[in-house]
């Protein structure tokens, strides 16, 4: 009799314990997921502010091809997290993802096929200022490092970009 209890309470323990180790290893890869976009974020904003000098937006062409290769590896990034096999869950969270990637895509085709200058397109930096926003509410622990430095770029950001009015995309500029 007491075997069969033992037995039964180890049955127990040992689905206690996978449950949890599961909703863990979920809670992680979520958690994994938006560092990803952090990640992202950063060097949106980075590769951004990279593009003023002085007030004004650089006019040279290896700015705008450093510029055009980062907002290439961004989207990758963030394609990286929409494969995720958590993304569902993640994407109730932060949907704006999936729009980014579409806005990175009109943006390197209008800067590769369209503009000669470089432009920094209003859209895309509402759309990262949005991920922003709700990855700042999300609050995570384990990131706090990457929304420390998150927080510091988009700060530079806004003091050289906006403050600026550098955006192109404007009720006086067209862009996609």
């Amino acid at each position: 009799m007491y075997s069969e209890m033992i037995s039964g309470l180890g049955v127990i323990a040992s689905i206690v314990v996978a449950y949890h180790t599961a909703k863990y290893s979920f809670n992680s890869e979520i958690k994994k997921n938006k560092s990803l976009l952090i990640s992202a974020c950063i060097r949106f904003y980075n590769a951004t502010v990279n593009c003023v000098d002085n007030g004004n937006i650089k006019k040279d062409k290896t700015t705008k091809e450093i510029y055009i290769s980062e907002l290439k590896e961004i989207k990758r990034t963030i394609e990286l997290f929409l494969g995720s096999q958590y993304y569902s869950e993640s994407y109730r969270q932060i949907p704006e993802a999936s729009i980014v990637v579409t806005q990175l895509n009109h943006e390197i085709y209008y800067h590769e096929k369209v503009e000669k200058d470089l432009a920094l397109n209003e859209r895309t930096i509402e759309l990262f200022s949005k991920m922003y926003e709700k990855l700042r509410c999300k609050k995570l622990k384990e990131s706090k490092d990457f929304l420390k430095e998150l927080d510091g770029i988009k700060s530079a950001f806004d003091k050289k970009i906006i403050a600026n009015n550098l955006l192109h995309g404007s009720a006086k500029n067209s862009a996609p």
